[in-house]
């Protein structure tokens, strides 16, 4: 069902997804020079198939089983974006990486990754309720 508590969680992270193309700066390194999405296609990628695999996630509610697999996926995918993210930031030489202001975009993978593992939770507790019903019968 879409009403589930899940798909608030995996609709926030959708969104979250989308907010960073709007053109939400990651972080402005020590020269000053702002990073965000646009100057970088490594991330995009990502991000992309994140979202659209949230929104996959949420509309396969009938199948519990390919839910958590796809959201585990999703949780991979996040986890290659922050990744990317200290692989990008490890160009600069650490006098640099102390003077790096980090942004808002910046931590949106992190938070997508909390708001996943949140949903997958209650995936798993919901097929877990399922289970314990079937049980009873």
């Amino acid at each position: 069902m879409i009403e589930r508590v899940q798909t608030i969680f995996l609709f926030l992270s959708a969104i979250q997804s989308v907010v960073v193309f709007v053109g939400i700066p990651l972080w402005i390194d020590a020269s000053g020079i702002q990073v965000d999405i646009k100057n970088n296609t490594l991330i995009c990628l990502p991000l992309i198939l994140g979202c659209f695999m949230s929104l996959i996630i949420i509309f396969s509610y009938k199948n519990r089983l390919r839910q958590m697999k796809l959201c585990r996926i999703n949780i991979i995918f996040n986890i290659l974006i922050i990744a990317l993210y200290v692989f990008l930031l490890s160009f600069n030489n650490f006098q640099s990486l102390l003077e790096t202001n980090f942004r808002f975009g910046f931590f949106i993978p992190l938070i997508n990754f909390l708001l996943l593992t949140t949903a997958l939770y209650y995936i798993k507790k919901d097929d877990d309720l399922i289970k314990s019903i079937d049980r009873v019968r």
